[in-house]
């Protein structure tokens, strides 16, 4: 197992009245994924993901967070080229910040292998919030903080979390972006600590974001093949199901015996069809639905032609087979017939 590394020092910007160009690391190295943590103090609604760049998936859905005060903390991250495709062009909404770290990716999940979640600080505390990833192995987990009332530089952060410590601060002429990282061989961590807070929770909003490590040894076989009668059987099996061949053979007069997976269909169910307007979409064609296993990346699904279910209030799609584990999350991706990418939801299987 290998943990995901920061690449040289996370790299601030910031501007008091956007647009921003983000400022990236200067030396990029292809295939490397670039994470952009960024705070506006005055959106009341999510942006559209940069060109080029996507949202990190948040625990329970939704992209970036939106206060009732106007402030807005958003994940952005892209697989590095390092070339001018990696340009980051955040729009307008007020002040604007941002930090961006290249980050390695020893297990080559891509974006497939990033999660997060966000929170208001109401209580203003500045603990930023638990965040269970689905991935057992070798994480780097980083705590993240958007902060509009920005008076002072970034003076305390989530104990233990002592790598890439950085914030966007310029005396007060915009908020500040802050983000703190650790290397931690667990699937869940509640960062220790906290970062800054003055109290005022509308304008505290904080996050937990991880990149996925190496991917997990592969399923271990277990079961009794007997070999010792006149007529032996036996049954192998995995779980999680990998697609296993191959043939038994002894020496007995009438040897049988079998490979199986041992794991009965499972299901998922995708919500959150709604159009821009907020509107449901019952009854709609999505021309591609792939889906993701988060524990090592591997694409189990791809499956085209689905559509929502006529349920006026909340459509669904619901999605029974023999690829899907009880138990399991994955990462569904929803394409339209371009290409282009309709949704990510994290669901588990039941």
């Amino acid at each position: 197992m290998t943990f995901p590394a920061l690449v040289g020092s996370p790299v601030a910007s910031g501007v008091n009245s956007g647009p921003l160009s983000a400022t990236l690391p200067a030396s990029r190295t292809a295939n490397n994924i670039l994470r952009a943590t960024v705070f506006w103090n005055a959106r009341t609604t999510a942006p559209a993901a940069p060109a080029g760049w996507a949202y990190v998936p948040a625990v329970g859905g939704g992209d970036a967070f939106v206060s009732a005060n106007g402030g807005c903390l958003a994940i952005f991250a892209r697989v590095a080229s390092n070339t001018s495709a990696d340009a980051l062009a955040l729009p307008s909404g007020g002040a604007i910040s941002a930090v961006v770290e290249q980050i390695t990716d020893p297990g080559g999940f891509g974006l497939a292998g990033l999660i997060a979640t966000m929170i208001s600080d109401w209580a203003g505390t500045g603990n930023p919030p638990s965040l269970a990833t689905g991935w057992s192995g070798d994480n780097l987990f980083t705590a993240v903080q958007g902060l509009n009332t920005d008076s002072v530089a970034q003076n305390s952060w989530p104990a233990t979390y002592e790598l890439g410590r950085a914030s966007s601060f310029n005396g007060g002429l915009w908020g500040r972006a802050s983000v703190a990282s650790a290397q931690i061989a667990a699937a869940t961590d509640d960062p220790p600590g906290a970062f800054q807070a003055f109290g005022d929770g509308v304008n505290n909003l904080l996050g937990t974001t991880a990149v996925r490590g190496t991917a997990a040894p592969g399923p271990v076989l277990t079961g009794d093949i007997t070999t010792d009668p006149a007529a032996p059987t036996g049954t192998l099996q995995s779980n999680p199901p990998s697609t296993l061949t191959g043939n038994i053979t002894t020496d007995a007069a009438a040897p049988t015996g079998g490979i199986s997976s041992g794991a009965a269909p499972g299901t998922v169910v995708l919500s959150g069809w709604d159009n821009l307007a907020g509107m449901p979409l019952p009854s709609t064609s999505v021309a591609r639905i792939t889906m993701q296993r988060l524990s090592d990346g591997v694409q189990v699904l791809n499956l085209p032609g689905l559509t929502t279910s006529a349920d006026l209030a909340t459509p669904v799609i619901s999605i029974t087979n023999a690829a899907l584990v009880a138990g399991t999350f994955y990462l569904a991706i929803a394409n339209n017939a371009d290409g282009t990418v309709l949704g990510v939801e994290r669901v588990q299987a039941v």
